[in-house]
């Protein structure tokens, strides 16, 4: 997709593949998102509908989003994840515009956490409610 040099290194905004997996359920995992294991986090990243970016730096995963959507109007951001050392330099803005060039929507919607709530005002956007609902098991 593209390049940037940043800080020493050279990162890149690729379309998800089979060898970015450990590197995006790593950085899940990490944020203590246990659902990411490799089994659940490779059909996720890759259903039909879905639309997968990463973010490489030095032949390492540093962020990653992911999207479903009708590819024309709407779309769902389903995760947006950046490593704590390397946020704070657009690397997530990079990965949320590549979703919008790959499938050239026209919005996104999002459920975030509170502490995220700063990042995604900084994009045009409008605020909704939101829910987020659990199966039984999982609650």
């Amino acid at each position: 997709m593209d390049a940037t040099a940043h800080r020493g290194g050279r990162l890149r905004i690729e379309e998800f593949a089979d060898e970015h997996l450990d590197g995006v359920v790593a950085l899940c995992l990490a944020e203590g998102w246990e659902s990411w294991t490799p089994e659940r986090a490779a059909p996720a990243l890759q259903a039909p509908g879905t639309v997968a970016v990463v973010a490489v730096e030095n032949g390492a995963v540093v962020g990653a989003a992911s999207a479903l959507t009708d590819r024309s109007i709407v779309g769902y951001l389903g995760i947006l994840i950046v490593a704590p050392h390397a946020r704070r330099r657009g690397i997530g803005r990079r990965l949320v515009e590549a979703i919008f060039d790959h499938v050239d929507l026209t919005r996104l919607d999002l459920m975030a956490a509170d502490d995220a709530l700063p990042f995604y005002r900084t994009f045009p956007h409008r605020e909704m409610s939101g829910v987020r609902l659990y199966s039984a098991e999982d609650s």
